[in-house]
């Protein structure tokens, strides 16, 4: 992949979480299925979809990885997604889904969240962070937050994290209005409702990590 694709800051191969990790084994996925060339927008919009990027299926410059300050220090949730964008923000990325990792998850019962705020959404919420990125940059990462913050937000109501969930709505209010007002309305939504929504919403995350075949 990269000697076909020199220039990229980053490559991914595709993985699966499954529950069922025997079954999946007798699934063969060794068809190729062909190299996607990503810009960030194309990126961002994907990874809003499903996760294309994962720690266990991807390769970075090294060079590049040090220049925007690494994994970030002290980070408790959103460090991995932070670098991964932020690698596209400065060139290509390569997915390509073929299998090459399972990771075996359970099925959920309960709806969490990770602690305090993720990273990604406090360093793209500062303005100084955004000057350099495109309205289409812009409107690709809102794409992306929409499909995370709600979610991250509900899990720490859920907890009784509810200074995070506030924090994570102000944060946002910066990138995406309409996704922060919403968020805040999470705070009126029965206990039971939200907890079945996060259940819904953590089930279609794992199917949704199965490859996408292509039509070849």
């Amino acid at each position: 992949m990269i000697e076909r694709n020199p220039n990229a800051e980053l490559y991914s191969f595709g993985h699966r979480r499954t529950t069922d990790p025997q079954r999946v084994l007798q699934e063969a996925t060794n068809s190729y299925l062909g190299d996607q060339v990503l810009d960030f927008p194309s990126f961002a919009r994907a990874y809003a979809r499903r996760d294309v990027v994962n720690s266990s299926t991807v390769c970075v410059r090294k060079e590049s990885l040090f220049q925007i300050g690494g994994f970030p220090v002290g980070a408790l949730s959103g460090e991995d997604s932070y670098v991964w964008l932020r690698l596209g923000l400065r060139g290509s990325v390569v997915c390509n889904e073929q299998v090459q990792a399972m990771i075996e998850s359970r099925e959920p019962t309960e709806a969490t969240a990770r602690p305090g705020v993720p990273y990604h959404f406090q360093w793209f919420s500062e303005s100084k962070n955004r000057k350099n990125m495109t309205d289409e940059h812009l409107r690709a990462y809102g794409h992306f937050l929409s499909s995370r913050a709600l979610a991250i937000c509900g899990g720490a109501i859920l907890e009784g994290r509810r200074k995070d969930a506030l924090r994570i709505s102000w944060l946002v209010l910066r990138t995406a209005p309409l996704v922060s007002f919403s968020a805040v309305l999470l705070f009126a939504i029965p206990r039971p409702l939200l907890r079945s929504s996060q259940l819904l919403y953590r089930r279609w995350r794992l199917r949704s990590s199965q490859p996408q075949r292509s039509a070849g």
